[in-house]
């Protein structure tokens, strides 16, 4: 599928807009399989290989190639899966237009009329990595909000959650960690972007307008890679502190199960004395022999308890 976007002037703010004409396009979107031959030919420029845009070699991530730059980064997106994945994502910078490729639905790249400075494709490439980075932010956002959500149980003593809950908890926080560390991959993608388009920018002689957007893209960027990096470290320490508190409750489990049995050992070792079949056992023909044994288990049992109540161990 092909979206093509073009500056529209008609309002206070320079917008993108869809348009149908490719001509007058400065922004095409090509997202998934399917986009017609002519219309991918209009585009006068060569789209990357998928196998390149999957590759982990920056050499076949950033390079120049006939007049335009290309750069892959992976970006969070839903790919129609339970769970948002990453998938690659290229920007392709040429003189007269920004081209997007990717296969996945980006949510910083659904063209929700983009604000341009001046008519030119670097500021339009500029505003689209604004929209990725607000996407991502949005998103660590959120995944700090659940992380505190979910956390919260935990620390209060006077509720705290049953095993069953604490052993889903630990689900809960691998997820998030594992999200945290898919958004630090797009961010990290994002910042190699602005690198590089700094360099291309200055050997270019790039208009001084661009310089302030690139500057503030560049702060945001690297405050949120440390934002995602202490929520990273949050959801493993919630984590670890999750398994230890199941290792608590299991312990207890266990403790109070081996108590129990431990509190009837003393009757059972009577019971198992008196049903040797030895001819000459004390109470063996007593009238009492049977209230006899019966009192000394009850009674050894008693003094269990006592003894364990007064150690703490039930």
């Amino acid at each position: 599928m092909l979206t093509a976007y073009a500056p529209d002037t008609s309002g206070q703010q320079m917008r993108l807009r869809p348009v149908s004409d490719l001509t007058q396009a400065m922004w095409v979107d090509v997202r998934g399989t399917g986009t017609p031959a002519d219309q991918i030919a209009a585009l006068q420029v060569d789209l990357p290989d998928p196998d390149d845009m999957s590759a982990i070699e920056i050499s076949r991530r950033f390079y120049h190639r006939h007049g335009a730059d290309y750069m892959t980064v992976f970006l969070p997106g839903d790919t129609g899966a339970a769970h948002p994945a990453i998938a690659p994502v290229s920007f392709i910078l040429t003189p007269h237009r920004v081209i997007t490729v990717h296969k996945h639905r980006v949510a910083g790249l659904q063209g929700t009329d983009l604000e341009l400075p001046e008519s030119d494709p670097r500021h339009a490439i500029l505003a689209l990595i604004g929209a990725c980075v607000g996407d991502l932010a949005d998103r660590l956002e959120d995944l700090g909000r659940q992380i505190q959500d979910n956390a919260a149980p935990l620390f209060d003593e006077a509720h705290r959650p049953k095993p069953e809950i604490l052993k889903r908890s630990l689900v809960v926080y691998a997820r998030a960690g594992h999200q945290a560390s898919t958004m630090r991959v797009g961010l990290l993608g994002l910042e190699r972007i602005l690198n590089h388009l700094d360099e291309e920018f200055a050997a270019q002689n790039a208009p001084d307008s661009l310089a302030p957007v690139q500057r503030r893209l560049a702060r945001d960027v690297a405050a949120m890679l440390a934002h995602a990096d202490v929520l990273s470290a949050r959801a493993a320490a919630i984590s670890d502190t999750t398994l230890g508190l199941v290792d608590l409750e299991q312990n207890r489990s266990v403790s109070m199960l081996s108590a129990v049995v431990s509190l009837f050992a003393p009757a059972t070792l009577i019971s198992s004395i008196y049903g040797m079949n030895f001819q000459a056992m004390p109470e063996l023909h007593s009238a009492h022999g049977f209230e006899i044994a019966i009192g000394s288990m009850v009674l050894s049992a008693i003094i269990t308890f006592l003894f364990y109540r007064w150690r703490g161990w039930m």
